[in-house]
């Protein structure tokens, strides 16, 4: 007995532990499932073969991927053939059983979890608990029930949520008395259940199991290389950082210093620009001087004759009227003929004459009409 019991231990240990190393950590609340079934039942010699209903919930959860623990609860109607002397129960349901069961998924235990479970798994089902007959007071009876038998699940969806299941399983209890072995033929009987059960959602965001990323040496040293060539980086800008605080430091300093010497303040050309007072008036849409404006050009001749180091800004403007576009060039053509009649007709050193082309404005005179003009500003020193 003491040897059964050391080798259910080491097998318990070993599916309890297989694949565990190789999915993400579980939380309390994860991997936790409910089930419902119906299906038959009958003894295994009964030469009637008689086969009753039964119904039952299931519920537990898996602790790896291989080992899973849970709760049956199954009740069976009209049963009362597994106690001939119990007189007939008033109850519909005349004998139930609770049972806590071991999972052992063979797929997982043998072909390795892969991620997500398959669309056909094999889990072997073994159990022990009690069942109860509701007969009259005088033959109410309580047994030992062991169960063993296998699972056909069917997972469904892309989650896996959902399985169909399919049971058999062979159940033996106890006869009642002294000595009486629980693995006896004449007190078994089987039965097949069909059913449905429900995964419950994970903390890892799915309904099972989730593989844990697993790292080989010689990645978690290059990971560790980078972590050491960052921290390096980090190093290197706090150096530059403390580097360049030290120079602002400096450089206040510096400025204290300048700000505390006196101010001398020393004499300087002064340049001066003036806006001489002709102008030249032109018609709307034209660059041409008439010769009622050759007095305003004479008068500036004159000027420039009397001021040899003075120089001329000419600038030439236009009325609104038109685009911008052709109102610049015309301004600019205006400036320019301006200082070819200077430079033609007085001989004027062209390099004393600077042309600027405004474009259109109604800054110069308050009438618009006013503003086809050629303006003069001196630069002198």
């Amino acid at each position: 007995m003491k040897r059964k019991l050391m080798l259910c231990l080491i097998a318990f240990t070993v599916c309890l532990y297989a694949g565990a190393q190789t999915v993400e950590n579980s939380k309390l609340t994860d991997n936790w499932f409910l089930g419902i079934d119906a299906g038959s039942f009958a003894k295994v010699k009964n030469p009637g073969r008689e086969f009753r209903s039964m119904f039952g919930l299931k519920v537990g959860r898996y602790l790896t991927p291989v080992f899973g623990l849970r709760f049956d609860a199954q009740l069976y109607v009209n049963s009362n053939f597994l106690n001939p002397d119990m007189k007939a129960s008033k109850v519909t349901f005349d004998y139930m059983a609770g049972t806590v069961d071991g999972l052992f998924n063979l797929n997982n235990l043998f072909c390795r979890y892969k991620g997500t479970p398959d669309c056909v798994e094999l889990v072997l089902v073994t159990g022990i608990g009690g069942i109860h007959g509701n007969g009259s007071s005088d033959y109410r009876t309580n047994k030992v029930l062991m169960k063993i038998g296998g699972q056909l699940n069917i997972n469904l969806g892309k989650s896996k949520a959902w399985q169909i299941n399919i049971e058999p399983d062979a159940c033996y209890y106890t006869g009642g008395g002294v000595g009486h072995k629980i693995m006896n033929i004449n007190r078994a009987f089987g039965q097949v259940t069909g059913g449905f059960t429900y995964k419950f959602g994970n903390s890892n965001g799915t309904h099972n199991f989730k593989l844990a990323k697993l790292y080989d040496p010689v990645e978690i040293d290059a990971l560790n290389g980078k972590i050491n060539s960052l921290r390096n980086a980090v190093n290197e800008k706090d150096n530059t950082i403390s580097s360049g605080l030290q120079q602002i430091e400096d450089l206040k300093t510096k400025l204290a210093e300048c700000e505390a010497i006196p101010k001398t303040i020393t004499k300087s050309e002064i340049v001066t620009n003036t806006t001489l007072a002709p102008v030249v008036i032109f018609d709307q849409g034209k660059a041409i001087i008439n010769p009622s404006q050759a007095p305003s050009v004479n008068m500036i001749a004159k000027f420039l004759r009397n001021h040899p180091t003075s120089k001329l800004v000419i600038k030439g403007y236009a009325s609104p009227e038109g685009s911008a576009e052709i109102n610049q060039k015309l301004s600019l053509a205006r400036a320019n003929v301006v200082k070819k009649m200077l430079v033609n007709k007085y001989k004027i050193d062209e390099e004393r004459l600077t042309v600027e082309g405004m474009g259109a404005t109604n800054d110069v005179f308050s009438e618009a009409d006013w503003n086809r003009v050629c303006t003069f500003i001196e630069i002198a020193k």
